[in-house]
């Protein structure tokens, strides 16, 4: 499992937020969050804010899965399963939590 070494700045944020918005997909929107993990780790609550830019549980399902090794709050993540709303979402991302 990857180990958070940057913290992203809320300028990091800010710039990730931006180029999500600028995409017309949920695909392409998650993709950007996955480059910006390579390089990041976000906060639980960065990760939430973002997740409210997707308009599909599955969309955010994909950005939390996608952010799980790159959180810096870790002991927070699990929060994020409130912003589920499909029954079958929230169990993929309760097996995600028990790996």
């Amino acid at each position: 499992v990857e180990t958070c070494k940057i913290n992203a700045s809320s300028g990091d944020f800010a710039r990730l937020r931006r180029s999500m918005v600028g995409k017309s997909t949920e695909d392409d929107m998650v993709g950007e969050a996955q480059k910006a993990f390579k390089s990041r780790c976000f906060t639980t609550e960065q990760i939430k804010t973002l997740s409210s830019l997707l308009l599909t549980s599955n969309g955010r399902y994909r950005l939390f899965a996608a952010a799980q090794n790159h959180i810096s709050d870790k002991e927070n993540f699990r929060s994020l399963q409130n912003e589920l709303w499909d029954r079958e979402d929230i169990n993929r991302f309760k097996a995600l939590l028990s790996q």
